[in-house]
């Protein structure tokens, strides 16, 4: 069983990482173009971790667990 503390048991970590980095390179291009100048990859990086990584967490462990359990 996949519990969300055990990060190791719900996700294969190359994939994790590569999902961040996918959804925090859409947050910069967003913010990016809502600022009308490029806002770099590290401001991008801190904003998401802070607002987003912790439901964004939740949120595909929770889906992690309903798919191993279907499976």
């Amino acid at each position: 069983m996949c519990l969300c503390g055990d990060v190791m048991k719900c996700f294969d970590l190359k994939d994790e990482i590569d999902e961040v980095i996918r959804e925090i390179l859409e947050y910069k291009w967003l913010e990016s173009e809502k600022a009308g100048t490029d806002i770099g990859m590290s401001r991008a990086a801190r904003e998401w971790i802070s607002r987003y990584y912790d439901d964004w967490f939740k949120y595909n462990c929770g889906r992690f667990m309903k798919d191993h359990r279907a499976g």
